[in-house]
């Protein structure tokens, strides 16, 4: 389990803005755990969830999508909460068209992905809210997709909903490579994130750590 620190950092690009705060050397440490990390291997496609909602999953997408590229890999970000996207708002982009729109389309052709702050980073936003999004990610298509960002990119980070809101990350889990579950200090509770636990199992995804978010700073 990794821990990252400090809630007044909560739905910014710490990573960027204060490279030098804790909270910031925390999303360091754990981007290599992820990428290096012997539980890791072989874990390019990583599914970010949480048992519960506000519990800081684009947050943390967003600083380790940054940190990874900074360390050199090629990083694809997608947000695939299609029902509360944020990385578009985290990362200032247009959301008119995303990955809901190469979901939705007759022929996959071009992924509409869009530069990130940092060299090597791209993301793909959500786009337009569909009718159905459980639908579209539990599609052949959606597999289509990530095979084709895996040709562009050494990690791929997928935002994800909570576990409890919606059935799109129980979908997604089993086909990708991994899976990180987010649990936050003072917010997710003992038996929420044992329901999370489970429901992973139960779709053997391949759960490749837990991360304790915004955990008090220890002082003194």
């Amino acid at each position: 389990m990794s821990t990252l620190e400090e809630r007044p950092h909560e739905g910014h690009l710490v990573t960027l803005t204060d490279p030098a705060a804790p909270a910031a050397e925390a999303y360091r440490a754990l981007a290599s755990s992820i990428r290096f990390g012997a539980s890791a291997q072989m874990a390019r496609s990583l599914l970010v969830t949480s048992a519960g909602q506000g519990e800081g999953k684009s947050t943390t997408v967003a600083n380790l999508a940054v940190t990874a590229a900074q360390s050199g890999a090629k990083v694809i970000a997608i947000d695939c909460n299609l029902h509360q996207p944020a990385l578009h708002r985290l990362f200032g982009l247009p959301n008119s068209d995303g990955i809901s729109t190469s979901l939705s389309a007759e022929y996959l052709e071009a992924v509409p992905l869009q530069p990130g702050p940092t060299p090597g980073l791209q993301i793909l936003v959500a786009g337009p809210t569909p009718p159905t999004p459980s639908q579209l990610l539990g599609s052949a298509r959606f597999d289509e997709v990530v095979a084709l960002l895996r040709e562009k990119a050494d990690m791929i980070l997928i935002d994800s909903p909570a576990l409890e809101s919606a059935a799109d990350a129980i979908l997604m889990a089993p086909r990708v490579d991994g899976v990180l579950l987010l649990i936050s200090a003072n917010h997710t509770r003992r038996d929420a994130a044992q329901r999370a636990r489970d429901r992973l199992a139960r779709v053997q995804a391949r759960v490749v750590g837990t991360v304790l978010v915004n955990a008090p700073t220890r002082r003194g």
